[in-house]
This record gives structure tokens, sequence and C-alpha cells, in this order.
């Protein structure tokens, strides 16, 4: 179950929609100072729940590195793992992950989005927008390389990236 559907399903959010989950941590979701936190009325804001949601156990699943051990070395593998957690603590989790890192993305995409609509609204024949954009990495192997070479992981690195030229 995604995070945002665990909220719903214990009656804390009406909906699954972003912008609603944002309504028990800012004011406004739509503001800017509201989505970065630096609003007054933001920084004390915390979702409280009922007596029935404070002793209901919630169940999800999260990533976590597992530690392991291969031959002489440490490895650590991402694993999905079930978690069982009383609600208060899931929806705190849930808050820290709203405040520190999905509003700040939000604010970050929406700016970037008003920002190139107005200036591709705002250009004039003689101008020519260049979108670019990461696409993949590689690092390159010759087939005579020594073994130093090899196994030292010193090779140079191609890296991709995918551009529009938009008039």
């Amino acid at each position: 179950m995604l995070m945002l559907e665990i909220p719903k399903s214990f009656n804390v959010f009406a909906t699954t929609n972003l912008e609603d989950s944002f309504k028990p941590v800012c004011f406004s979701p739509t503001s800017e100072s509201c989505l970065l936190f630096a609003c007054s009325r933001c920084l004390n804001k915390y979702l409280s729940l009922s007596p029935k949601q404070r002793t209901t156990p919630v169940k999800w699943t999260q990533w976590k590195c597992v530690r392991g051990k291969q031959k002489l070395e440490l490895t650590f593998t991402p694993n999905c793992r079930n978690t069982l957690t009383p609600c208060p603590s899931f929806m705190s989790l849930y808050q820290d992950k709203l405040r520190n890192e999905t509003t700040i993305l939000v604010h970050l995409v929406r700016s970037q989005t008003k920002e190139y609509r107005n200036m591709m609204a705002n250009c004039d024949e003689n101008t020519v927008n260049v979108h670019v954009d990461f696409s993949e990495a590689w690092k390159c192997k010759i087939s005579t390389e020594v073994q130093s070479c090899h196994y030292g992981q010193n090779r140079p690195q191609i890296t991709l990236h995918i551009g529009m030229l938009l008039p």
C-alpha cells in the first residue's frame, strides 16, 4: 500500500490527493512560504488524531537496506519489509516526510513549470529554447585493457543527455 493511501484507509484524510495531504501540515498548500515551511503559522501545525486512530496499528511496507556479508566484504541489499507501527508514530513519520521532502519538491516542480511556461510564452521569433535532460551514464571498457584497469574501476565515463530544440 502506498504511503499516501494509508492515512485514507484510517479516515485521517478524505482522499488520496496529494494536495489534500498537505492541509494538516500547512495552511495554504499553494503558498510558497507554507510549502517551504517559512510561514510562522505552519511551523507548529500538526495533524490531530481521534482516540480510536491513536490506538490503531498501521501495517505498511518500507524499503530498508539489509546488511549482509559476502565472502570478505559487507553488502547492503535493498529489501521491502512489512512494518507494524502505531498510527501516531506512522503519522509523525509521514508528516516529517511531507515537511522535509515532499512539499519542497512540489514547490520546486511548480515554480520551474511556471517559469518554463512564462519563458515559452514571452519569447520572440529570434529565440530558441533548448531543453536538455540527463538520460544515462556508462563506463567505458577496452577489449585489450590490463587487469589493473579492469578491477580498479578507473575507467572513463560517458554520460548521455537527451536534448530538444523548441522554436
